[in-house]
């Protein structure tokens, strides 16, 4: 049976669209024509003589803003929210790409928007490494699609796919005929003429050209220290967005410490030194592991933090607890004891020689093979090179 209301028909003569009376059926049902004004939605893409490009874009880019701002109101782990952004938002562009021709600028432009839509809702600090939005998880960034990469990629592959269908004259007439009806332009292109360069390595190249957000990059690639493992937190994904950026911003050094204010911002201020100790500039750095005020509180709440996983691990692994309570609400006894194994937490050994450092975090005792396993944690520091100073100072 014909869908009457989804059919319209078009007329044009020597080029232009001539309003007709409507085509009407053998039942009796009628089918507009379209005018000039008019257009009809075939494939998802406005067309009346031609493809309507500009109402097209515009729908497009609404839906994409929709859906993203739809998927950063959620409460989905950093991960997820990559996941979602890559297989939901993007592909309502993807549709598009080979079919509507888009510049360079509008790719850039729809990029710019995800980094506006991810500060807006507080998962992207507005001046971290906007590259590290497109690197891999597991090479640093949040593996968001490059929509400019993506665009290019898809017209590459639509085009070798054209140009290699030597079997059928159809495509043949088509390919040498496409100058500039689609932006594949098949006429003016070989088949595999394009060596595409890898996107990944011109992020990661630009983002370790940054004399300031670089800093963490080369501490990384130093050959001491291991790149898997220093970015094994961005691979599993399990943080808040809000809480990923904000470590993000930490490591690429933007956050408004006094340092960053005064010789990065350039703003009036009588002194860069610590706020807490006055002693020392007042960088990332600093506070993370350098003072003296903050060493007594801040930094033991912060390793006791990282020790008591150890501690709850090695307490139901040996079962002298049973307990489902997450790590950030555990608090561990001093002693924990059953038949085969004692664990301390926190406790002095006694020793036949005077030691001072006797305290280690974790001690645990198998009684039945007379062992011990003594357990001190740390916490390892990437020196990202000092602070900014102002030459004339």
């Amino acid at each position: 049976m014909l869908g009457v209301p989804k059919c319209a028909t078009l007329h044009i003569e020597n080029g232009v669209i001539v309003r007709e009376d409507g085509f009407v059926t053998n039942s009796g049902d009628v089918i507009n024509s379209l005018t000039m004004e008019d257009a009809y939605k075939y494939l998802g893409m406005w067309q009346s003589s031609s493809i309507q490009k500009v109402r097209v874009k515009e729908h497009l880019v609404n839906t994409f803003a929709d859906r993203l701002s739809a998927i950063l109101k959620t409460s989905l782990n950093s991960k997820h929210t990559t996941k979602a952004i890559n297989t939901f938002a993007i592909p309502a562009l993807a549709y598009s790409f080979g079919v509507v021709p888009w510049s360079d600028t509008e790719l850039e432009g729809l990029n710019r928007k995800v980094r506006t839509l991810m500060t807006k809702w507080n998962k992207h600090h507005p001046r971290a490494a906007k590259e590290r939005i497109h690197i891999p998880r597991k090479q640093g960034g949040r593996g968001i699609l490059d929509v400019k990469e993506v665009c290019h990629s898809q017209v590459r592959n639509l085009r070798n796919y054209f140009l290699s269908r030597n079997d059928s004259t159809l495509h043949a007439a088509v390919n040498a005929i496409d100058k500039s009806y689609t932006p594949l332009r098949l006429a003016c292109h070989d088949l595999n003429e394009e060596q595409p360069s890898d996107p990944v390595a011109g992020q990661l190249e630009a983002w370790a050209s940054k004399p300031l957000h670089g800093r963490f990059y080369h501490s990384v690639a130093q050959d001491h220290v291991s790149e898997g493992k220093s970015f094994l937190w961005l691979s599993k994904g399990q943080l808040y967005p809000e809480t990923e950026g904000f470590v993000l911003a930490i490591q690429d050094q933007v956050i408004s410490t006094r340092n960053y204010k005064r010789y990065i911002l350039k703003e009036k201020i009588e002194s860069d030194k610590c706020r807490k100790c006055n002693a020392a500039s007042e960088t990332i750095d600093h506070i993370t592991s350098g003072c003296a005020l903050l060493a007594g509180k801040e930094y033991t709440e912060r390793h006791n933090n990282m020790a008591k996983i150890i501690h709850l691990a090695l307490a139901n692994d040996r079962e002298l607890c049973d307990t489902a309570e997450p790590y950030y609400k555990y608090c561990p006894a001093t002693v924990l004891e059953n038949q085969r194994f004692r664990l301390y937490w926190d406790n002095p050994i006694l020793t036949d020689k005077t030691i001072m450092a006797n305290r280690p975090d974790i001690v645990l005792v198998d009684k039945r093979d007379r062992t011990a396993y003594i357990i001190d944690i740390i916490e390892p520091e990437l020196t990202l090179r000092g602070s900014y100073e102002d030459p004339q100072d």
